[in-house]
């Protein structure tokens, strides 16, 4: 967690203009720029609340475009700030209604938050991006003179991208949930929050994926955010990891006639036997019981590392479950043995097999829902 208790004020005004004499290169200008003076009582508050506002380290996320998302706490409230250089204007428009429709509370900028931002979010808060010209930026800072008393706040607001922050009030569902389930809900609903790659088609099948509260929200943010289909790829290979342990539990239940939930049957088994599932066969099952729709087949027969598969007269899906297993491993680790052969696979195919597994990933567990409840 942050410990703003410590800040001293220079150095956290400081940090307001270091993007600016950083890209100026006018480092000699730090000493003497400064921000407008207030008046003593708003000041002593302003400078009283940055001190009590909260990060934790793991509250902090980029967004593709140059933006950011964070979660701090500030007295007795959780506030919710992200920045969205890619937003259009239309989008610009319906970020308050986002906002309204989860029970949020916008609320504005000001002076305490907006050091906070600077001074610990370095890297993440960025200043837009005409002024990381350094004629632009000598223009903001080259201002010092006899006359000089500080750069206005609102002028500085204007300087640095956008920020949009929200109350998330104690009784709100979403209050205690990571970062992540906020993220996955910003991107899914703005263009300019996730990555280019991510599609229409794609973001709406993730998007039903995050009803579901087996799949894990952060890997969905990580799949929205990802600016490579193949790390999108990652992201919901482990979600299907996930549940690897199904097949096997309900094989087993099933010969078994047992009247146990399927995740009460996996935890005895954990705990009594020291199960554990292995990956290849685990996704032949889970593939071999997907029964897609006509769309799914249809990409499924459009991906050209699947052709030897579904040209195949007795094609059975669970082959191709031991190729996206084989895939996966062609990623994480340095060399595959048991696929020594190189396979070149371009962008636009991680497209289309990351799309096609979300998809699987979707039927999989709308079929079999009510045991995941």
């Amino acid at each position: 967690m942050a410990n703003l208790m410590k800040a001293d004020l220079k150095e956290v005004i400081a940090s307001v203009f270091e993007p600016f004499v950083f890209a100026a290169g006018r480092e000699d200008l730090l000493a003497v720029l400064k921000t407008e003076d207030l008046p003593k009582n708003e000041k002593s508050v302003q400078f009283g609340q940055f001190k009590t506002i909260k990060l934790h380290g793991t509250n902090v996320a980029h967004l593709p475009g140059g933006g950011f998302l964070c979660l701090y706490e500030h007295v007795n409230g959780r506030y919710l700030a992200f920045s969205l250089p890619r937003l259009n204007e239309a989008d610009d428009t319906t970020v308050s209604k986002w906002g309204d429709n989860l029970g949020f509370n916008q609320k504005n900028l000001d002076q305490s938050t907006f050091m906070f931002l600077c001074h610990e979010l370095k890297g993440f808060y960025s200043i837009k991006s005409q002024f990381r010209r350094k004629e632009e930026s000598l223009n903001v800072i080259d201002v010092v003179d006899d006359y000089y008393t500080g750069h206005s706040f609102r002028d500085l607001y204007e300087f640095y991208e956008q920020v949009y922050i929200f109350e998330i009030p104690h009784d709100n569902s979403l209050y205690g949930e990571a970062i992540s389930a906020y993220g996955f809900d910003l991107c899914s609903n703005f263009s300019g929050a996730r990555a280019a790659n991510i599609t229409k088609k794609m973001n709406d099948v993730l998007w039903q994926l995050g009803r579901y509260s087996s799949i894990s929200k952060d890997s969905l943010f990580q799949c929205l955010t990802a600016t490579q289909s193949r790390h999108s790829f990652i992201e919901l290979y482990r979600c299907l990891e996930s549940i690897y342990y199904f097949p096997w539990i309900l094989e087993l239940r099933d010969a078994g006639s047992l009247n146990v939930p399927i995740a009460a049957l996996k935890a005895h088994c954990r705990a009594s036997l020291n199960w554990r599932e292995r990956e290849e066969p685990s996704i032949m099952k889970i593939f071999g019981l997907v029964n897609p729709d006509e769309e799914t087949k249809k990409i499924e027969k459009s991906i050209k590392i699947f052709k030897k598969h579904t040209k195949n007269k007795t094609f059975k899906r669970d082959s191709i479950g031991r190729e996206i297993y084989q895939l996966r491993n062609s990623l994480v680790h340095h060399e595959n043995y048991e696929k020594p052969e190189r396979v070149i696979i371009s962008s636009r195919e991680w497209e289309d097999i990351s799309l096609y597994l979300s998809k699987i990933l979707l039927k999989f567990t709308s079929d079999h829902a009510h045991e995941f409840a």
